[in-house]
């Protein structure tokens, strides 16, 4: 039986670490259903050229925003209707647990930011805030690797920037 691996790193180590211990395929979380899909048809040798995801039409959106959000991700929540319910309060959190990480790393707290670091992730990968989750990832897997901050020291100013730009469009996207 095939076995396919969801998590929130994909380090080559640990995938490598995985196969030996017999995971056939990875996906990384949030996880989107054509992904999923498309694992469970190479895994199963099955196509899926006829089934169909979504029969809702998605409002188009320019390169700039699916670079800073994945718009699957938030149709998919909108289809839920989960938008109003978890969005307004998922993005306050983040905001809040963000101006706790900007405390943490002016304290040098690295095992605070790291845990933190890895709530935000949650919560971004949840909403599909693409670019913000994708930096934030990127800093907390070095954070793990290699136990240090990252030497620009510019970096957290950058995601809050990302942050900023995704809560601007995900609240002008869903009327939040």
């Amino acid at each position: 039986m095939p076995v396919i691996a969801l998590s929130a790193r994909s380090d080559e180590a640990m995938m490598s670490e995985a196969r030996e211990a017999g995971i056939n395929d990875f996906l990384i979380k949030p996880v989107q259903s054509i992904k999923l899909l498309e694992s469970l048809s190479r895994q199963l040798g099955i196509a899926i050229k006829d089934v169909r995801v979504d029969a809702l039409p998605t409002p188009q959106a320019s390169a700039a925003v699916h670079a800073l959000i994945d718009v699957a991700r938030l149709d998919s929540l909108r289809r839920l209707g989960l938008i109003k319910a978890d969005l307004a309060h998922a993005l306050e959190d983040m905001r809040t647990k963000f101006g706790q990480l900007a405390g943490y790393v002016a304290a040098n707290d690295m095992g605070r930011a790291k845990t933190l670091m890895h709530a935000l992730m949650g919560l971004a990968g949840h909403l599909g805030a693409r670019a913000f989750h994708d930096e934030l990832r990127a800093r907390y897997a070095l954070m793990v690797e290699t136990g240090q901050w990252r030497a620009d020291g510019d970096w957290l100013l950058k995601l809050r920037q990302l942050f900023t730009d995704t809560d601007r469009l995900l609240r002008a996207r869903t009327g939040v």
